[in-house]
């Protein structure tokens, strides 16, 4: 369900509510309970509001939002019908109550609702409806049929032609066209061949076809043989897409460099993915492997101290944003972050 105080943003509560105190104040305290993911205080405090502005349908609306968090599907949808009933042009309202449906089960009832919705002045896009959990499991039901079109992300793999050498690095940039910005790309992309991943670049951009995601891989060339990169698929949310053609590329070494470490299958991914729910500044591991994610002007010290593996660059728009370091620094090692001079972060993980 998109989070209704998203969709109300350009709708504010009737400008009269703010003459009566004790509504505006019990209506902001019901948007603070439910930041709070308190839904039954935040339903006590619209009921407040709404006996000091009765029939007030966004207010109406906001209830609704609470009785639906609450889990209370039924009455979410019993009341947004009453609010339709009274403004029948409410799309917000329309496509909360289509999202509740189809959390509630009732697929063939979410779409036609969900249809009045998107025909109406919503300002809503496929990716939007594409990206709602509540629909995710009816995309494939014949009820939703051309009610969302699919828009698949487009896939673009560029890398190096010819043959590349012992010691050297290169860059594998993959472009992923429609995925928006701060969602998450996964990425699933075999590699074979003498490489080691040393670094990963990633950006929010846009194209002339709407916002795009780059990813560049950094790999170091370890020995010699034959490499290969792809097929490549992506996914961001409901929506994926696929390079089908892996890249190729020869690796040249001189003798006694022939033999070098295989990149492993599950290397090349995003750095989104790897810093998840972590915060920055932080430091977590997984399994023998030690993350530490900070800003990009943080110092980050480790005791004993351990170089990198891999660093990952998150940017948004071309400016640097965070890192994150990757390397096999044993258990007990110290991680320290500062900025500025400013202790931030001092932790074992």
């Amino acid at each position: 369900m998109i989070v209704l105080a998203l969709l109300l943003a350009c709708h504010p509560v009737d400008p009269e509510l703010a003459s009566r105190r004790t509504a505006l104040d019990a209506y902001k305290r019901g948007e603070t309970a439910l930041a709070a993911k308190n839904p039954i205080a935040a339903e006590a405090a619209f009921d407040e509001a709404l006996a000091a502005r009765p029939g007030d349908v966004r207010l109406r609306a906001w209830k609704a939002k609470a009785q639906a968090d609450a889990g209370r599907l039924s009455d979410a949808v019993a009341t947004l019908d009453a609010v339709l009933k009274d403004d029948p042009g409410f799309a917000e309202a329309r496509y909360n109550r289509a999202a509740w449906l189809a959390r509630a089960g009732r697929p063939e009832d979410s779409a036609a609702e969900l249809q009045i919705a998107l025909d109406g002045q919503l300002d809503l896009h496929a990716a939007d409806v594409l990206d709602d959990p509540d629909f995710a499991p009816y995309l494939d039901h014949p009820a939703f049929s051309g009610i969302i079109p699919r828009q698949p992300l487009a896939v673009v793999l560029d890398g190096p032609e010819g043959t590349v050498f012992w010691g050297s690095d290169f860059d594998v940039r993959l472009t992923v066209i429609g995925a928006p910005a701060e969602r998450v790309v996964e990425v699933t992309a075999p590699a074979t061949g003498p490489l080691r991943l040393v670094g990963v670049v990633e950006d929010d951009t846009q194209s002339t076809d709407g916002p795009a995601r780059t990813l560049a891989f950094r790999l170091l060339v370890t020995g010699a043989g034959d490499i290969a990169i792809g097929p490549v698929d992506v996914a961001v949310g409901a929506r994926s897409g696929r390079k089908g053609k892996p890249l190729t590329v020869t690796a040249g070494a001189p003798p006694g460099k022939e033999v070098g470490a295989m990149l492993p299958a599950a290397a090349l991914r995003s750095v989104r993915s790897v810093l998840g729910d972590h915060p920055v500044p932080s430091a977590w591991r997984d399994g023998d492997v030690l993350y530490v994610a900070s800003g990009y002007t943080d110092r980050v010290v480790l005791e004993p101290a351990v170089a990198p593996d891999v660093t990952w660059e998150l940017r948004r728009n071309g400016r640097r944003d965070t890192v994150i370091t990757s390397s096999s620094a044993g258990a007990g090692t110290k991680v320290t972050v500062t900025r500025a001079g400013a202790e931030l972060l001092t932790t074992s993980p």
